[in-house]
């Protein structure tokens, strides 16, 4: 079964492309990105979610879908799930 969220990273030929464009402002909008295989919505991550997805995307893919839903849900005020997702991946508890 195929995941339905994908973490893309930007790669060195879209980097240099943001910087090309907006010389001055191309570290804040640099960024990872996670997209939605079934909605097809591209969300870019903020620092601390990156963080924590980027420790679990070697785990299977339903632990990566359940974080990136927190994710998700986050955006919509949600937070319940995400907190508790950072606060496990961060080992404070």
């Amino acid at each position: 079964m195929s995941a339905r969220y994908q973490y893309e990273a930007l790669s060195t030929f879209q980097k240099a492309a943001i910087r090309i464009t907006s010389p001055l402002s191309w570290p804040t909008k640099a960024g990872p990105w996670i997209f939605d295989r079934q909605g097809g919505i591209r969300l870019q991550l903020a620092a601390d979610e990156d963080a924590v997805l980027g420790r679990l995307r070697d785990h299977s893919d339903a632990t990566f879908d359940h974080a990136a839903q927190a994710v998700m849900d986050k955006r919509r005020g949600y937070v319940f799930s995400w907190d508790q997702i950072a606060r496990d991946a961060s080992g404070n508890r």
